[in-house]
């Protein structure tokens, strides 16, 4: 059958659109005019797709719409992180990867003239979601984090679809995050409905995913303070915020000299002391009893420098000050009398 006039292609295209002509291919002759609005029709999201030119100028063949074979593939615009990028925080990326299965208008064909076949963005066959692999290296080899449409090894995933017949997948590194100064490599295979595979490798750089350095907190006699007894101890807490303090990497001198290296575990004589873990500050509390000889002398200000790395190894290296008590000449003279009844004592 024949279908000619404006008026039959309107019957063809209503019918075909309410679902009563399932499957048909009839001949029409348009005018340009006429073709266009078939075109038109098309891209609004009615069914029929221009399938075929034939070699009479003034009849051509449209078919039903049925889905298309395309190759599925990664949005590369949308990708987080972009390819390349760099600085990538380990700790909080969520990697971002859609993916879709989508005919672009201009792959259709041409018509008996020459002239592109234009038609609407029309869906492929669909991203086949169970057979997506997608790896990730970390510098030790690719390890699988989405595969039989759940995600792995630690992983979390979400996959809300998106509007090009496939998925807007978002995975969340398992805890601690991706490793730090590291390139990591992402691969993505994947098929549509008919098998069609496409495979996806791109790269970005994570940065630190400690950027700070350790600190002194709860130091005592405070600093900038001018009330410190001569026998008072030394005492602060090396603290960090992410990976921890290295204590093989500490170093406390007092007034210019070392008086503990956490390397070696090394004090002179004169500094007795404790260093305690503090699990709640990621660091150490450190407290140091001078001996009587080097105990703070009377309005002595007195110099603190610490050094220390965290796991990242980014460097603390602070000083800080205090001032001991600047007590009367008569109460200085008895204390100097108390120390020499006291070696007379001793001796």
């Amino acid at each position: 059958m024949t279908w000619t006039g404006k008026t039959a292609e309107y019957e063809v295209l209503n019918a075909d659109r309410q679902g009563s002509v399932p499957l048909w291919s009839e001949y029409v002759e348009p005018t340009t005019a006429e073709r266009l609005l078939v075109a038109d029709l098309d891209r609004q999201g009615s069914v029929p797709l221009w399938s075929e030119a034939v070699a009479d100028p003034v009849s051509f063949s449209i078919s039903k719409a049925e889905k298309v074979n395309t190759t599925p593939y990664v949005k590369t615009a949308n990708l987080n992180p972009a390819p390349s990028e760099i600085d990538v925080d380990p700790v909080t990326v969520v990697v971002g990867i859609p993916i879709g299965d989508v005919v672009p208008e201009t792959e259709y064909g041409v018509d008996a003239a020459g002239s592109t076949m234009p038609h609407p963005d029309t869906e492929g066959v669909g991203v086949y979601d169970s057979q997506l692999k997608i790896y990730v290296d970390q510098g030790s080899g690719f390890a699988v984090i989405y595969q039989n449409g759940a995600a792995q090894g630690g992983w979390g995933v979400s996959k809300p679809t998106n509007d090009e017949y496939g998925f807007d997948y978002a995975f969340t590194p398992p805890p601690g995050g991706l490793t730090p100064n590291q390139l990591i490599t992402v691969k993505v295979e994947l098929y549509d409905y008919t098998n069609t595979f496409t495979c996806y490798e791109y790269t970005f750089e994570t940065g630190s995913s400690d950027p700070n350095p350790p600190w002194i907190i709860d130091a005592l006699p405070v600093p900038n303070s001018s009330t410190a007894e001569k026998d008072d101890p030394l005492s602060f807490t090396i603290a960090d915020d992410v990976t921890g303090v290295a204590p093989d990497t500490i170093v406390i001198y007092v007034r210019g000299l070392m008086v503990y290296r956490g390397s070696t575990g090394e004090r002179p004589t004169g500094w007795r002391g404790t260093i305690v873990a503090n699990t709640l500050n990621l660091g150490f509390d450190l407290v140091f009893y001078p001996d009587r000889e080097y105990q703070w002398y009377d309005g002595e200000v007195v110099n603190v420098r610490a050094v220390a790395r965290d796991y990242e190894g980014n460097l603390m290296d602070t000083t800080w000050q205090f001032a001991a008590v600047n007590k009367p000449f008569r109460t200085r003279v008895y204390q100097m009398l108390l120390r020499s009844i006291r070696k007379f004592d001793e001796s």
